[in-house]
């Protein structure tokens, strides 16, 4: 098995349910649940797990990352004239977006990411590193107003630009105790944060872009 979360996405103007198994990325039809196409990810769950969610970036295509040596893939799902959906790669890097316990988030052609807990930009077109810097640990992050917002595997919130042009960090707050592998959430001005050990609420201000 794989340890991401079914997401509904629109493919050639239809729904479909993406997923990442154990050794592959599929998709499936939301009303019958039949496979339309799939994507070999290798893996296994007592290993080199699949555990980041595959992203949709770019008209028919698809970002997928792995840690454990994995790197990243973008790949297009192609739809023939007879409504069969088939795959084609468009570039794999094992050097990029090595992400473990965390996904990948998406601003416009670059993506970010925690990439063996260092962060990371990384150009969509080429699938080549522009900059990595940053040491977060296996945490989590989200986009929010044009900002990378952090939350670091051991216990601190920070803030960084998502821009291709550098990475700068522009601060910093300590949070909660424990291992932080937890997504975190938003609402308003409130970051959820969890770890192994505590829960916490914070009120934040959000930079704008």
């Amino acid at each position: 098995l794989g340890y991401s979360s079914p997401t509904v996405i629109q493919i050639h103007g239809g729904d479909q349910i993406l997923i990442t198994n154990e050794a592959s990325v599929s998709a499936h039809d939301p009303t019958t649940g039949r496979e339309l196409w799939n994507h070999p990810w290798p893996g296994a769950s007592d290993g080199d797990a699949n555990t980041s969610q595959p992203m949709v970036a770019g008209k028919n295509r698809v970002l997928i990352s792995k840690g454990y040596g994995g790197g990243a893939e973008m790949f297009e799902v192609v739809k023939s004239e007879k409504g069969e959906f088939s795959t084609t790669s468009i570039w794999r890097n094992p050097q990029v977006l090595k992400t473990k316990m965390t996904s990948p988030v998406i601003d416009g052609q670059h993506a970010y990411g925690l990439s063996d807990r260092i962060l990371e930009c990384v150009d969509l077109n080429t699938g080549q590193r522009v900059w990595k810097n940053g040491r977060y640990g296996h945490g989590q992050l989200l986009l929010i107003n044009g900002h990378l917002m952090i939350h670091a595997e051991r216990g601190f919130l920070a803030a960084v630009p998502a821009t291709p042009n550098g990475y700068e960090e522009l601060g910093r707050i300590d949070t909660i105790r424990g291992i932080c592998w937890n997504t975190l959430c938003t609402s308003d001005q409130f970051v959820l944060l969890r770890s192994d050990l505590e829960a916490a609420c914070f009120r934040i201000n959000t930079p704008n872009r």
